[in-house]
């Protein structure tokens, strides 16, 4: 029963003869019927990170130039474009400047620990600070993160180890925000209402990041599928989705 037809508000829901939710809240006293196997909630099989470094794209320069494809995204949108860009070179890891429209992105292979990780970069995703991790990553759903420094990329996918699976946002070292999905790392086992808290203060944590455009964590997740246009990301690296094969990130490397 709608309180408001043409903004399709609902009041009440009733659900086989018995009132589920009154004037908006869930008011039904319901306990759950089927118990997940312990294998359901250990999904989140990943080697231990030594290090934020690991994140990274190593050369064999020391310090220097090199031009490489981005993952252009528009937020909102699937599709997304092959794009370049230039970033500096930092005692051999790929590194960009904190002003920059480009974003770090990790795929990490988290169903069979084989260490696996591709590396890369995004463009247009507009996030300005800190990291977001997530093992919603459609549609093998490894474990994504994107961030602006390896250090917070790292606590993230630490974060997201610790609850099973999720969404975790971290900021300046400190996780602000987390939503558990311990069920395969996609599902949760809480009751509605205390599933709605954490999902408000994980949007409360993107906005802090500036990725306050709805679906954030879509957007992120689709970074990984590999069937749609124009180029993505996996654990084995970066995909070109037209030609469908693996693609080298570097286009050109310059010492300085």
């Amino acid at each position: 029963m709608l309180k408001d037809f043409k903004k399709f508000v609902v009041n009440d829901v009733i659900l086989g003869g018995n009132l589920i939710i009154k004037d908006g809240r869930y008011v039904h006293d319901f306990s759950l019927r089927f118990k997940y196997p312990t294998k359901a909630y250990r999904t989140i099989n990943i080697k231990r990170l030594r290090s934020p470094a690991e994140l990274l794209t190593k050369v064999n320069v020391h310090n220097g130039i090199a031009e490489v494809i981005t993952i252009r995204v528009t937020p909102g949108k699937t599709i997304t474009k092959k794009d370049k860009a230039l970033v500096k070179v930092r005692d051999k890891y790929l590194s960009i400047r904190e002003d920059q429209d480009i974003t770090y992105v990790s795929v990490i292979e988290r169903h069979h620990a084989s260490g696996s990780i591709g590396r890369g970069f995004v463009t247009g995703l507009g996030l300005r600070a800190g990291a977001v991790a997530q093992s919603i990553a459609h549609d093998t759903h490894n474990i994504v993160v994107v961030g602006k420094n390896p250090v917070d990329m790292y606590v993230a996918v630490n974060g997201l180890s610790r609850i099973g699976g999720g969404i975790v946002g971290v900021v300046n070292g400190k996780v602000i925000g987390e939503v558990a999905l311990p069920i395969a790392g996609l599902m949760s086992d809480k009751k509605f209402e205390d599933l709605t808290q954490d999902i408000n203060k994980i949007a409360y944590a993107l906005k802090m990041l500036n990725l306050s455009y709805h679906a954030a964590f879509m957007t992120i997740a689709l970074l990984t599928l590999s069937v749609i246009p124009e180029i993505r990301i996996t654990a084995r690296g970066l995909v070109d989705a037209l030609e469908g094969k693996l693609i080298e990130p570097i286009l050109s490397l310059r010492k300085l």
